[in-house]
């Protein structure tokens, strides 16, 4: 009798799964993640913008081991995705901020801002793996919840000073440019940056912004000289 009710139970369970079209077979969050790592590991590119370098997919690949860590310390690590609490992942983030760090370098507590982009590498990893493949329903996803950033924090991106700005663009000019051994096109190419790299700082643009410039979109600044304007038209 024990034997048939579980038999019910599970043929129940089965059964409610596959109305929803998910996978018969389910994986665990171990699994989950060799699968992820698989099939990014196939976008590996050194190009930009067409696919992930090898240096972000280290990155990812650190983002999701405190997962992976974070399940294992939970008693979680071997159970099937759809059996994993969904609300385990609400103290995702404050469990990584209370880890010790590992690296000699790091000084102080965790920013909370690079642990959400923790939380995000793993949301993604549940979206493009467990949902779209069909191992887990919506409402089985994990819930998570982001740490608050103070938005008046300096921003995270490197700004480069007055006197680094003119060491590099003196670099560009006299040796990046004159390099020996390079073809007449990519010298053009090398001084075309060098113009970009000055106008993208004096301007404050990003590349997006750069390449919808227009020439309709330049104008004279009426505080010049008359002189100034002479000279320039």
């Amino acid at each position: 009798m024990v034997a048939m009710t579980n038999a019910e139970k599970i043929y129940a369970e089965k059964k409610g799964r596959l109305n929803f079209r998910v996978r018969p077979v389910s994986i665990t969050c171990r699994e989950l993640s060799a699968l992820y790592q698989k099939e990014r590991r196939k976008e590996i590119t050194n190009i930009p913008h067409h696919g992930i370098t090898p240096r972000s997919f280290d990155t990812m690949c650190q983002h999701i081991k405190y997962w992976e860590d974070y399940i294992k310390e939970e008693g979680h690590y071997n159970t099937k995705l759809e059996d994993i609490p969904t609300e385990l992942g609400l103290t995702f983030g404050n469990w990584i901020k209370d880890q010790k760090k590992k690296s000699f370098k790091d000084v102080g507590s965790r920013n909370n801002y690079t642990i959400n982009h923790t939380i995000a590498a793993v949301k993604k990893m549940y979206r493009d793996i467990a949902k779209q493949k069909k191992y887990i329903t919506e409402n089985e996803m994990p819930m998570f919840k982001y740490l608050k950033v103070n938005r008046e924090n300096q921003s995270t991106r490197d700004l480069i000073t007055k006197k680094e700005f003119t060491d590099i663009s003196r670099w560009i000019q006299y040796k990046y440019c004159n390099e020996k051994g390079i073809s007449n096109k990519e010298q053009i190419k090398r001084r075309v940056y060098g113009i970009v790299f000055t106008l993208s700082h004096y301007l404050g643009c990003l590349p997006k912004e750069m390449l919808a410039i227009k020439w309709s979109d330049i104008s004279i600044n009426p505080n010049d000289d008359k002189k100034d304007q002479k000279l320039i038209d």
